[in-house]
């Protein structure tokens, strides 16, 4: 079985770093690979340095484009991808040299089922995959994949995920252009609604770099208000439809309770009270409105933290 991947760079102003980017999936023991990178724009240097690696590595392929943002740089990639799977890197963050070759045999492994998604673990704080079950997981079972990656914080990243990309291209699959915050969390979403069978396993395939995030700024507060506005869209959806309406429904209280883990979010920050008491009022009624929807006993299988944070939204 012979499997190219494309790994997508989206690059911008990352001049201290993208070297060291680049090296790591160079020097990957598993040696299929068609690396793009998407320069959005940079002013530093750093497409200055992607192309003096490119004209000495004829498996990297570099595209520019005008600043346009993250989400416009990965639709870019894969608009130019040729590999059998697509892998998402950030232009500070690397790949542990054996990372492909994992991929590669996890595939493999899987010969009677075609995999639409691998996930896997990353080297990072911010994500724990330790409680999420390795096994297959078919069409049936897609709830059960989502919740556990939720649980672990893992569906909110793409780091540690390779993708089919024939169902990106046939299911005209991208990144929202539209939204600045939680990119990676709706397009994990968006490819749930084409997944016919996804996998995990507990092997390191990202290194992640910590990043300074500004908690309660304008931005990250608008960030907010767009991602329970988008939630409550797929709630609605009527092209999101699992196999039976038991599934749909646990699916759905997995949505409800994102929503309100984020309405607690925005609770921390009495800059913007008002638009929390709105949008408080707002997500209540949307709830009571679609109640019907979920499923009693998985919104009481949530973790005891996380519902003790949704009790403090109303008090």
């Amino acid at each position: 079985m012979d499997i190219k991947f494309s790994v997508i760079i989206p690059l911008y102003n990352a001049s201290n770093t993208i070297g060291d980017t680049v090296q790591s999936v160079l020097n990957q023991t598993y040696k299929n690979i068609d690396l793009i990178i998407v320069n959005d724009g940079s002013t530093d240097g750093s497409f200055d340095i992607v192309s003096k690696i490119e004209s000495n590595n004829p498996i990297l392929r570099c595209f520019t484009q005008s600043n346009q943002g993250v989400s416009v740089a990965r639709n870019n990639g894969i608009t130019h991808a040729i590999g059998d799977f697509v892998i998402f890197l950030d232009s500070d963050d690397s790949l542990p040299s054996n990372a492909l070759q994992s991929f590669y045999d996890i595939i493999s492994s899987y010969r009677d089922v075609e995999l639409d998604v691998i996930s896997s673990a990353v080297d990072s704080d911010l994500i724990d995959t330790r409680k999420i079950s390795q096994k297959l997981y078919l069409r049936k079972d897609i709830f059960d994949y989502a919740s556990k990656l939720e649980k672990g914080d893992a569906l909110g990243y793409l780091h540690g995920k390779c993708f089919r990309r024939e169902l990106l291209v046939r299911d005209s699959i991208k990144f929202n252009e539209d939204i600045s915050m939680s990119e990676d969390f709706f397009f994990n979403l968006d490819f749930l609604k084409s997944t016919r069978s996804a996998v995990f396993k507990n092997v390191v395939t990202y290194l992640y770099n910590s990043h300074d995030n500004s908690l309660m700024s304008k931005k990250y507060y608008d960030g907010l208000l767009q991602r329970i506005h988008l939630i409550k869209g797929f709630i609605l959806s009527k092209d999101f439809k699992l196999v039976d309406s038991k599934s749909q429904k646990k699916f759905n209280t997995f949505l409800f309770m994102r929503m309100f883990l984020l309405l607690y979010d925005m609770k921390k920050s009495k800059k913007y009270n008002d638009i929390f008491i709105t949008q408080r009022r707002g997500c209540l009624v949307f709830f009571l409105k679609n109640i019907r929807f979920l499923s009693i006993k998985t919104a009481l299988s949530y973790k005891l933290k996380d519902s003790i944070k949704v009790l403090t939204i109303f008090l």
